[in-house]
């Protein structure tokens, strides 16, 4: 697992599988203690977030969530659009 001790804030993206985060992320989150950091969650769909953030939540042990993005799949026609939404949720962070 990897060392988070040195970060305030850690983002932890998955995909959507089953409506949900991927097994191996919710994996990940269930073994790592966040004690007290900011984890700013994202994922990526084809489709519905299902119960994606709410399990996501339940899973990250002591930390503070925030600012969760999710990020369809798209055609190539829109990655600058797809790019933008990202530059603008980053900037927009809140401490």
């Amino acid at each position: 697992m990897p060392d988070i001790g040195g970060y305030d804030v850690v983002f932890v993206g998955s995909p959507i599988w089953w409506y949900t985060a991927a097994t191996p992320v919710m994996a990940f989150l269930e073994k790592i203690d966040f004690k007290g950091r900011t984890v700013v969650p994202f994922s990526t769909q084809g489709s519905n977030v299902g119960t994606f953030l709410e399990d996501f939540v339940k899973m990250t042990k002591n930390a503070r969530v925030t600012d969760y993005r999710s990020f369809n799949n798209m055609g190539k026609e829109y990655d600058k659009t797809v790019d933008n939404k990202i530059s603008v949720w980053l900037n927009g962070l809140t401490p």
